[in-house]
């Protein structure tokens, strides 16, 4: 991790901390660690993957709600413990190396496959029935370059 690499890091992980102890949610959007890097963009998907309804539970995440409202997602997790999201036209599978639940509030995941690494950092907002609202931060990291996004979704079954 270079010098650059890691100061951005610092610096969003204080920014993180200190929106979540005053209550306050930190709005982030794909960032570009320096001049160099290419840009990353995950793209949406029309519709649920197949494999991911063969195995019933699932997550399903976009950017916004607006989105998510329009089944316009960019992410999809299966209760299997995979992941797959699309780059450049593409289908990457990701399989899940850990979850942790720091509080019932909180859940995080890490995936990985095809040279990338997705973080996810969610914050339960609502529950019913067998639907669980979450929101929060992706970050996929590919040659050793950290990309950020906001999410929005659901686990359902």
């Amino acid at each position: 991790m270079n010098s650059t690499t890691r100061l951005f890091t610092f610096f969003f992980l204080f920014l993180l901390k200190q929106s979540s102890s005053l209550g306050a949610e930190i709005s982030v959007t794909i960032s570009r660690i320096n001049d160099s890097d290419t840009s990353i963009s995950l793209e949406y998907f029309n519709a649920v993957p197949d494999t991911i309804l063969l195995w019933g539970c699932h997550g399903e995440f976009s950017y916004n709600l607006a989105n998510s409202k329009k089944d316009k997602y960019i992410l999809f997790i299966s209760s299997e413990g995979f992941a797959i999201i699309s780059i450049n036209n593409k289908l990457i599978y990701l399989d899940k190396i850990s979850e942790t639940n720091p509080s019932n509030k909180k859940l995080k995941q890490k995936y990985k496959g095809e040279n990338f690494e997705l973080t996810l950092n969610l914050k339960r907002k609502r529950e019913e029935y067998l639907v669980t609202q979450y929101n929060g931060i992706l970050i996929l990291t590919y040659n050793n370059q950290s990309y950020f996004f906001k999410i929005i979704g659901q686990f359902a079954c």
